[in-house]
């Protein structure tokens, strides 16, 4: 009969999750979020294993739906952060905002070599050659180690073929 019990009970909870998953891949998170805290509310004291599992993944699912909820919003505060950010963006495929992040950077720490060397490999990701070419010309004016850097960078290998890089760079 304790069998049955269980059958029945994960049948039951297996539907229901099924259904919150689905409003959490609809991206309908308040409905998610309804749904999981109800399985984890009514099951938290099944005695069956099984059913318990499936409390636990709804629980994790509660905290993604809770985070989808209410955002953390980050403060960038050091120019660290702000570096960060960038490159994060920038790898992202968000190089707008990277270009912005960088030129926030400049603006706070002054010129930095480094920052313009990151917003050459932006603008070129960018598909904007010759601005990128200028500010790396510049990177390489202020410290010839940008060269090594710039000839080994995998983003300007394209770049390879291009007279002008390579004169940059050699």
């Amino acid at each position: 009969m304790a069998k049955l019990s269980e059958e029945k009970e994960l049948q039951t909870i297996t539907k229901r999750f099924s259904d919150a998953v689905s409003a959490f891949t609809r991206r309908d998170f308040p409905a998610a979020h309804q749904q999981f805290t109800e399985i984890v509310e009514s099951y938290k004291d099944s005695e069956h294993y099984s059913v318990l599992e499936i409390t636990g993944r709804s629980n994790v699912y509660l905290r993604m739906v809770d985070a989808q909820l209410n955002p953390q919003k980050i403060e960038l505060k050091s120019a660290e952060d702000l570096l960060n950010e960038a490159i994060y963006q920038m790898n992202a495929g968000q190089v707008d905002r990277a270009l912005t992040l960088f030129a926030d950077l400049n603006k706070k720490q002054g010129k930095d070599p480094y920052v313009d060397y990151l917003m050459a490999i932006a603008l070129h990701r960018k598909g904007e050659v010759e601005e990128s070419l200028a500010l790396l010309k510049q990177c390489i004016d202020q410290d010839a180690h940008f060269k090594v850097m710039a000839f080994n960078e995998p983003d300007f290998e394209p770049l390879l073929d291009n007279r002008d890089f390579r004169d940059l760079v050699s």
